[in-house]
């Protein structure tokens, strides 16, 4: 009764640690049984094997102790009761307790993909399992043939490197066996949720078609044979004839088939070796005999799994491939669709009304309109397809369209006439058809514009490539939008310098022009300067370029700061930088190019020469004016500011105190 199972459903945990050991001590008996008379050699292990089943299966129960002290106490039990040394008996006690250990850890480590499942056990399903399990079954046998192996030794029994040997490929094999076994089983014996609705005959995947069938009765059939003749009647070495009728089955039948039928012949080699027949039974030395019969169906496990599950991964790599091959023709298809509306839409007159019948052709809609706000509160339609009634939505007023335009969420309602949120003007008209909506998004992702898409046939959703088609032609849209502020934006960086953010030589060609022609109407005085940051190579050699890059940056910075609203600085090159001073004079100009010498950062200096403007001079009489006083200043000594047609002597000094020309 539920009552009785406990906290925590303790109960459930304990009786099947229970029925594992009752399965281990089964196990152990059905081992000693195979042991000969005076070596205690048993031909076949199977506790081994249990006994790596059942901590992993027990991994995450509350049962750890339980399990250990079964485990430990019945394998302890059994041995001393076949009269076997009290080393030897806790030898291979120990031996099982390190191999489930050993076992569990590498094929968590080197499996990590099985254990994300809900089963208690990982499924065996392709190639790239068989080699962990295969690994950590040699492993973990290596690991308990130490305590085995050590343990005979303590208790006087035979301890040769044949025996070694023997004790590792012996438990490995168990492992291997069982473990394959019961792995690839998992999805029969305990299938999901989902598989139990699946047929028995699926989950074993017994193959269909009558020809098929009898192929594989045929193949059953020729292996019993096999094992008939070489292990009963003529007795000679003919054991690798199995492997033909293994790669038979391998190739050309499930993984499932294929364990089962190895487990069986394994089976059947074990038992006939046992009865003292077939080609094992030849050999003298009884170490010889085990370790060859266990090597031989070992190597038959192995390269049946591994030929079946490589098998097994083409066919599923073919299926996945004729899918993805049938799924690349739709996105061609698709893809040549949705450049066709590319073109439609950059080519048409109306681009607003070429996208709507662009989304219109590419989704099915019946119909679609753009909705984009006109400044004065509203959300209106631009274009259409379609759709023949101008759309006027508040900004003030809930609705769908307004929550896509101020979210940017793509939104779908399936049925536009019983959701209260559709605007009663697009209500009445749509009626019971679904509604999808699309934002509209400038580059920097600002929600511009939302397209409404109406689909006569009802859905429950938009397809997802749909989905993406809609958003890549609403991208086309806001390529349109932005198509005149993007202009815009290129004329402005085509006249600015991208380091310092400053007109370029462009664009002082211009601003120069027109001041002359300012102070040619007005009659007002005007001045040109020319800076030129001093050592500035040696500056760019000692911090680097892109100290360099900052100096100039931060520069540009502060002479804006300095500069009045009207006057103008422009990056001429390099180091150096013009200006343009309306309204100054020579020796205004002087001052401030004074004041802007004393913010220069990071401790430099310029030398700055300064030319006014007389009638009939072009700005670059000016600016050549201008440029030659500034290397009169450079030629006396930098960080100077020298007026053009001034003596040396009347050189202004600048604010670091050193003398002028």
């Amino acid at each position: 009764m539920p009552a009785r199972r406990g906290p925590r459903g303790v109960l459930t945990p304990a009786l099947r640690s229970a029925g594992f050991a009752a399965a281990y001590l089964v196990a152990l008996l059905l081992g000693r049984a195979t042991a000969g008379d005076a070596s205690h050699l048993s031909l076949v292990y199977p506790a081994a094997g249990v006994a790596a089943v059942w901590f992993l299966a027990q991994r995450r129960q509350p049962t750890a102790v339980l399990d250990h002290v079964l485990l430990v106490g019945l394998t302890l039990a059994v041995n001393l009761h076949d009269g076997l040394p009290v080393a030897t008996s806790v030898g291979v006690s120990l031996a099982r307790v390190a191999q489930v250990h050993v076992f569990g850890r590498l094929l968590r480590r080197w499996w990590p993909s099985g254990w994300g499942q809900a089963r208690a056990l990982p499924v065996l399903a392709l190639s790239r399992d068989v080699w962990p399990l295969v690994g950590a079954s040699v492993v973990s046998g290596l690991a308990a043939a130490v305590f085995s192996f050590t343990g005979a030794a303590l208790g006087g029994g035979a301890a040769t490197p044949l025996v070694a040997v023997l004790l590792v490929v012996r438990a490995s094999v168990s492992v291997l066996l069982l473990g394959t076994l019961v792995l690839r089983l998992t999805p029969l014996l305990l299938p999901g949720d989902g598989e139990a609705r699946v047929p028995l005959r699926e989950r074993l995947d017994v193959p269909h078609g009558t020809l098929r069938q009898l192929e594989l009765a045929l193949a059953v059939v020729l292996s019993a044979v096999v094992c008939g003749v070489v292990f009963s009647v003529l007795e000679l070495p003919l054991a690798f004839c199995l492997f033909a009728v293994t790669l038979w089955i391998a190739l050309r039948f499930s993984t499932t088939i294929t364990v089962l039928h190895d487990f069986v012949v394994s089976v059947v080699v074990a038992v006939v070796t046992v009865a003292g027949h077939g080609a094992f039974a030849a050999i003298e030395s009884r170490a010889e005999e085990v370790l060859v019969a266990q090597a031989f169906v070992a190597l038959l496990s192995v390269v049946g799994l591994a030929l079946s599950t490589g098998r097994d991964d083409r066919a599923a790599l073919a299926a996945e491939l004729r899918g993805r091959a049938l799924e690349a023709e739709a996105t061609t298809r698709r893809v040549q669709r949705l450049a066709d509306a590319s073109t439609e839409i950059a080519a048409a007159a109306d681009p607003r009304a070429a996208l709507c019948h662009a989304v219109a052709g590419v989704t099915g809609a019946a119909s679609a309109f753009l909705m984009e706000p006109d400044g004065h509160g509203l959300l209106v339609s631009t274009g259409a397809h379609g759709w023949d009634r101008p759309v006027r939505l508040s900004m003030a007023d809930e609705s769908i369209t307004l929550d896509v335009y101020c979210s940017g969420v793509p939104d779908f309602v399936p049925d536009a006439g019983r959701d209260a949120r559709v605007a009663p003007t697009v209500r009445e008209t749509v009626g019971a058809a679904s509604l999808a909506w699309q934002p509209v998004r400038a580059r920097g992702g600002v929600t511009v514009a939302v397209l409404v898409v109406v689909l006569a046939d009802r859905r429950t959703g938009l397809d997802e490539r749909d989905a993406a088609m809609l958003q890549t032609l609403a991208g086309e849209a806001s390529h349109l939008i932005e198509r005149a502020d993007l202009l815009a934006r290129l004329e402005v960086a085509a006249e600015r310098d991208p380091l310092t953010g400053l007109p370029n030589r462009r664009r002082w060609d211009a601003t120069a022009s027109g001041e002359i022609a300012r102070a040619q109407r007005h009659g007002t005085p005007l001045t040109f300067a020319m800076i030129d940051l001093d050592h500035f190579k040696h500056y760019n050699d000692a911090h680097g370029h892109l100290a360099g890059d900052d100096l100039l940056t931060e520069f540009a910075r502060r002479v804006g700061l300095v500069l009045r609203e009207m006057d103008t600085v422009a990056r001429w090159g390099g180091e150096e930088f013009a200006l343009a001073l309306p309204g100054c004079t020579a020796s205004d100009a002087a001052e401030l190019a004074r004041r802007i010498q004393a913010v220069v950062p990071a401790g430099q200096t310029c030398t700055i020469g300064v030319a006014q403007w007389e009638p009939g001079l072009t700005s670059d009489d000016v600016v050549a004016r201008a440029d030659g006083a500034l290397y009169r200043g450079k030629r006396g000594g930098r960080d100077l500011v020298a007026v053009h047609g001034r003596a040396l002597p009347g050189v202004i000094p600048s604010p670091s105190g050193a003398a002028g020309l």
